[in-house]
């Protein structure tokens, strides 16, 4: 067996993993905030259309990476999956900023998608694994703050730089904390106890398909793939067009941006509070409540 984690190390898993998740919130929100930008420079050759398209691409992305972890988890360990993933959705931010063309452009905003794919699930499941049980949940919620902290720093970095200064700062800003948090997570973070105790075998279980959809489970799985679905139509939706749309409505690129912050702030505070309540009275009537809302998004 595997000795538990210390709480100091329980410490500082969670500051690390908060970075990568802050990096991941940040990267997948600030295409939304630069659409506008994008859609008025000449240089860059973007429509609408095409500005959707990309912003499809990482979500396309996003579920090539997720497969990825699903086929290698048990293989290569938490640890390498989300240094690995980190590292390449942070190289695909660097070819944002300096892609000459929108055709490139998307290629690496494909790139970020398959990065943030292997990371979102990787470092959620890291954390439990590194966590003590009474604090897995709210340790998980507070990482996830990050993710958010990420998401609210995109459009308050627009609404300063994007009014009188170049786009592709807001990528270069998005792809420089890895120079930092990339060397300090291979010298610091431990291998997951779970990778330890399997010695890396695969279980052969069809990407872990297999028992999911296993009798008296298969139910609660699908229920979640529809949550799970909804939340982030409604996330992709939000974080890509909403600057755009107030700004088609009026108000001005600033304004429009502060108003996505403002949704940033309070899925922070959502995270936070979901994962100390749910220490406390359970994970499932914690997610019963707080999904109900992601249904109505895709009415």
């Amino acid at each position: 067996m595997t000795a538990p984690p210390t709480r100091a190390t329980e410490r500082l898993v969670l500051v690390l993993s908060a970075g990568f998740a802050a990096l991941e919130g940040y990267d997948l929100a600030c295409y939304g905030v630069t659409v506008p930008s994008l859609l008025a420079d000449p240089a860059v050759g973007a429509d609408k259309g095409s500005a959707g398209t990309v912003g499809s691409l990482v979500a396309i992305g996003m579920l090539v990476g997720a497969a990825i972890c699903a086929a290698t988890i048990r293989r290569a360990g938490s640890r390498r999956l989300l240094i690995g993933g980190a590292a390449l959705f942070s190289l695909g931010m660097l070819v944002c900023a300096v892609a000459p063309g929108f055709a490139l452009f998307g290629a690496a905003r494909f790139a970020v998608g398959v990065g943030l794919g292997i990371v979102l699930p990787t470092v959620t499941a890291y954390v439990a694994d590194l966590s003590a049980p009474e604090r897995r949940a709210r340790n998980v919620g507070i990482m996830m703050s990050g993710y958010a902290g990420g998401a609210l720093l995109a459009p308050l970095l627009g609404a300063a730089l994007l009014t009188g200064g170049s786009w592709r700062w807001i990528y270069v800003i998005g792809a420089a904390p890895a120079l930092v948090l990339l060397p300090l997570a291979i010298r610091l973070l431990p291998e997951s106890p779970v990778h330890e105790e399997s010695g890396g075998r695969s279980r052969g279980d069809l990407l872990g398909l297999r028992p999911l959809l296993a009798p008296g489970v298969r139910g609660a799985t699908l229920l979640f793939w529809a949550m799970s679905f909804c939340g982030l139509l409604l996330v992709f939706g939000i974080s890509t067009w909403l600057p755009t749309i107030m700004q088609t409505a009026g108000y001005s690129l600033g304004s429009s941006l502060l108003q996505t912050a403002a949704m940033w702030v309070g899925a922070g505070v959502g995270m936070v509070l979901g994962g100390k309540i749910a220490d406390r009275v359970g994970v499932k009537p914690v997610v019963a409540v707080a999904s109900w809302p992601a249904p109505r998004a895709c009415w």
